[in-house]
């Protein structure tokens, strides 16, 4: 089920994301939240955006023929391998996993500026929300919730320190890990989205509650991935007007969720907090000034 709401105060976004748990129905409800500066952004990853601009895909979305379609992946993937192989040799350091161990590394690229198929989402509304509001104060944002449960036989790895449990539809027959097949999944066109929590020694993941969603078809577009044969799924969406912004990020730096605290690791963190806090104040004085404009006419 897909809907449409505004959210304009902190009330409206409690009331959003406690009616998208409500309506999933379940006790433990499997859920994460996505949030945009512009409405009008589409869900892509920024691999999917490269390959717009190289013009590897076309940029409206339409259907390649079937004739260029196999091409157009083979050098979809040759440009993610050396996006990659490029990022792990000045960010080595970020990551202490395999070079081949490629979900890891979509994580730490996806979080760390790198070029990247995955899509970040969060299990915390209020991160979501944050990334909706943080920016573009003349647009208007959008926070997106998903049950991940309402899926399509999605591809999970199970969010444990036991690399064991990651990956079920990629385990050998021993139980150990088979890389080589998940990997050989990412060059073809399965047509599901791989999901799942990444590790907590990343700190920004973490304090982010990261989920990573994944098309295992490189030039598959997210909304389709999500399956369903087209039928909706437990999807929800809700714009935020600009004029609203500055508020609901000011409520968000007093419950904590701010700039310095979700890119803790970085030497810009203070310059984040002090940015936003000048946003917020510039806010209020407009609309101190408003009222006095109001109250004097």
């Amino acid at each position: 089920m897909c809907e449409s709401c505004e959210i304009k105060t902190w009330a409206d976004f409690e009331k959003f994301r406690d009616d998208f748990l409500e309506e999933t129905g379940e006790k433990e409800p499997n859920v994460a939240f996505r949030g945009q500066e512009d409405a009008d952004w589409k869900i892509e990853s920024s691999m999917r955006r490269q390959l717009k601009a190289l013009k590897v895909i076309p940029d409206d979305d339409t259907e390649l023929p079937e004739t260029e379609l196999e091409k157009a992946r083979q050098r979809a993937l040759k440009l993610e391998l050396e996006s990659m192989q490029c990022f792990q040799t000045v960010s080595g350091h970020l990551n202490k996993a395999h070079p081949h161990e490629w979900i890891a590394w979509y994580a730490v690229m996806q979080h760390y500026g790198g070029v990247s198929r995955s899509i970040d989402w969060s299990r915390n509304p209020k991160v979501g929300l944050y990334f909706a509001v943080r920016g573009a104060p003349d647009k208007d944002g959008k926070l997106f919730a998903l049950n991940l449960n309402s899926l399509e036989n999605p591809v999970k790895a199970e969010h444990s320190k036991d690399p064991d449990k990651w990956f079920p539809d990629y385990r050998r027959k021993d139980g150990k890990l088979d890389f080589s097949a998940y990997h050989k999944a990412l060059q073809g066109n399965d047509k599901r989205i791989h999901w799942c929590t990444m590790r907590d020694n990343w700190i920004r993941i973490r304090t982010q509650h990261g989920w990573l969603l994944t098309c295992m078809d490189i030039l598959l577009p997210f909304e389709k991935g999500m399956g369903n044969d087209g039928q909706p799924v437990a999807f929800k969406e809700a714009v935020i007007p600009a004029e609203a912004k500055p508020k609901l990020l000011a409520e968000l730096a007093i419950r904590g969720i701010d700039g310095s605290s979700l890119f803790s690791d970085t030497p810009e963190r203070a310059g984040y907090r002090q940015k936003e806090l000048v946003t917020i104040l510039e806010s209020l004085q407009r609309e101190a000034e408003e009222k006095k404009a109001d109250t004097s006419c």
